[in-house]
């Protein structure tokens, strides 16, 4: 998905698992119910015979790829991180 996004791509992920909460439905691609090949089928086919919403969607993905998933994202990401466990370490220490 990740790879898709910053191509500006958009997805379409089954209703299982973690990647509905990366792909938004309407906003980055679609999200269709699992085991269920009707439902993939009406979703990528109505994308595909909207080609605007298909461009948005695809703008929106590469947003988002922008957002969380660049090198500079994923370096703030990581500094939250190790400032947030420095920072409850040394509240443990104190206890």
């Amino acid at each position: 998905v990740r790879e898709a996004f910053a191509f500006g791509t958009p997805s379409a992920v089954s209703n299982l698992g973690p990647l509905p909460s990366i792909v938004k439905h309407g906003e980055s691609g679609v999200v269709f119910e699992a085991a269920n090949p009707a439902s993939m089928l009406e979703e990528i086919r109505s994308l595909w015979q909207n080609p605007a919403l298909l461009a948005q969607l695809g703008r929106s993905a590469r947003e988002v790829f922008e957002a969380l998933y660049t090198e500079d994202a994923n370096y703030k990401t990581m500094m939250m991180i190790y400032e947030h466990a420095i920072e409850r370490n040394g509240r443990m220490e104190k206890l």
